[in-house]
């Protein structure tokens, strides 16, 4: 799920900017640097690909003590595409605005697997898709002659749809023989905090810091179950996507004229993150479930080195 951000002289340093987002990127990394920009610019781009993602247990379905889960196939494939595009103006020699929007999540999946000596299941096909879209409007100011400030607010989007057919066995009575077919679709929206300051402690050191506060998303949707193509379930309700609070420090040095070598340490709060879902009305197929979740807080190190080759070439 973690996000390896935007801008492509940012993503080839690993991240590593938290002290050095002197252009339209630093909507996201460190608002602080867009009173550096010093000029106006923008910029957009659009990455896409597939990645394969071994996880032994993640669609299997409820099963009686003691009896195994059907499904052994432990590898899901999916693609993505992810974007963004921003632009920051300068106000004055000590401040400026940007703004933006990008994608942080966009990835689907598609998992399909049979057991036909199973007494539990015989088959699951499972499709489905999430989208979370990020604008951006942020402003910083040079408070001193080394010290600059940024915030900015990020309004979120997210939308979650899913689709799903399971071939109940005969262990599962009353529904032996039946197929089941669930269809589910959810969207909501939250606001996000973003604050930044970046110090310039020398002529070639450079230090910063960014907190994200993090937001809550209720996605509001409905879930229809239908057996052997009939209809029999319908209901509301809520899952709160708890978009983790994040938190990072940086330096950046300036090590020769053509050479800067940056390094970053990056937490998110994914403790917070859980799988809770309630619906409005509950009941057969259709049972709220508390958190299944038990995430731990990441961190992240990163390192990356800029290499000026001439004016219009970097490394």
């Amino acid at each position: 799920y973690e996000f390896d951000g935007v801008g492509a002289r940012a993503v080839a340093r690993g991240g590593a900017v938290i002290a050095d987002s002197g252009d339209w990127t630093a909507i996201y990394w460190n608002p602080a640097g867009l009173a550096a920009a010093g000029k106006r610019e923008g910029g957009i781009e659009l990455r896409a690909g597939r990645m394969s993602v071994k996880d032994g247990n993640s669609f299997n379905v409820p099963t009686p003590a003691g009896v195994a889960h059907p499904f052994d196939k432990d590898r899901n494939t999916s693609g993505f595409i992810i974007g963004s595009m921003g632009a920051a103006v300068p106000l004055d020699a000590d401040s400026a605005i940007g703004a933006g929007v990008y994608s942080p999540l966009l990835q689907g999946t598609d998992f399909s697997d049979t057991a036909p000596g199973s007494a539990v299941a015989t088959s699951l096909d499972y499709k489905s898709y999430v989208i979370t879209g990020v604008a951006n409007v942020s402003y910083a100011r040079r408070l001193t002659e080394r010290l600059y400030a940024g915030l900015g607010v990020n309004a979120m989007y997210a939308n979650l749809n899913s689709k799903s057919t399971i071939d109940w066995g005969a262990g599962m009575s009353p529904l032996v023989g039946v197929s089941q077919h669930n269809e589910s679709s959810a969207e909501g929206y939250g606001i996000e905090g973003v604050a930044g300051l970046t110090y310039r402690l020398g002529e070639r050191w450079t230090a910063g810091a960014v907190f994200r506060s993090g937001a809550s998303i209720p996605l509001k949707g409905d879930e229809t179950v239908e057996l052997n193509g009939a209809f029999y379930q319908s209901s509301d309700f809520e899952y709160k996507v708890h978009h983790p609070m994040t938190s990072g420090v940086g330096l950046a040095w300036q090590a020769r004229k053509d050479l800067k070598i940056t390094c970053d340490v990056a937490q998110a709060w994914w403790k917070t993150y859980t799988s809770a879902l309630t619906y409005d009305q509950p009941g057969g197929l259709l049972a709220s479930r508390g958190n299944s979740y038990h995430w731990f807080n990441s961190v992240k190190f990163r390192l990356g080195a800029l290499k000026r080759r001439n004016e219009k070439t970097e490394v």
